[in-house]
């Protein structure tokens, strides 16, 4: 089993979490889907939202504008990977995606890990902090940086 880390965009207002939670590839990314197996455990880290509180998508052969949630900048989700990659295309704030895993979400007593206080646990392991690039930037974890956030979310992974 391994350990990814994903940044989203925030949930747009009319998303369910489960959708949310999906775990979505980048037309760019073939490691990750070569590497990425069902049990595998996901870090859902969400981005602040975009200035105007908009976001433009295509989802389903529709494109559309929606108002997104607040984004909280920290890690907010941890998932399971439970079955195969789904080929969907879909784009988000102008991003391409191929598609995606569908996921459980995993039961943390934490709910909401700022990206600051996981940085500040990052360097007392000596890992460099992590910087969130655009979302879709799925991330295969090292194993010290999968424990930091199993204790800092309190997961029964942990």
């Amino acid at each position: 089993m391994k350990y990814w880390l994903d940044v989203h965009y925030p949930r747009r207002v009319n998303e369910r979490r489960h959708d949310f939670l999906k775990v979505r590839l980048r037309d760019n990314n073939y490691k990750a889907l070569e590497k990425m197996k069902a049990g595998d455990r996901v870090f859902i880290y969400e981005t602040t939202s975009n200035d105007d509180g908009f976001i433009e998508y295509v989802e389903n052969g529709k494109r559309g504008v929606a108002a997104q949630i607040k984004g909280r900048k920290g890690i907010v989700a941890l998932v399971q990977i439970v079955g195969s990659f789904i080929n969907e295309y879909c784009e988000f704030g102008g991003y391409p995606f191929k598609g995606h895993y569908l996921t459980r979400e995993l039961p943390v007593e934490r709910h909401v890990i700022p990206l600051d206080e996981y940085n500040k646990a990052r360097s007392a392991s000596n890992l460099t902090p992590f910087i969130p690039y655009t979302p879709g930037g799925l991330i295969e974890l090292h194993p010290e940086d999968a424990k930091i956030l199993l204790n800092l979310m309190k997961s029964s992974d942990s």
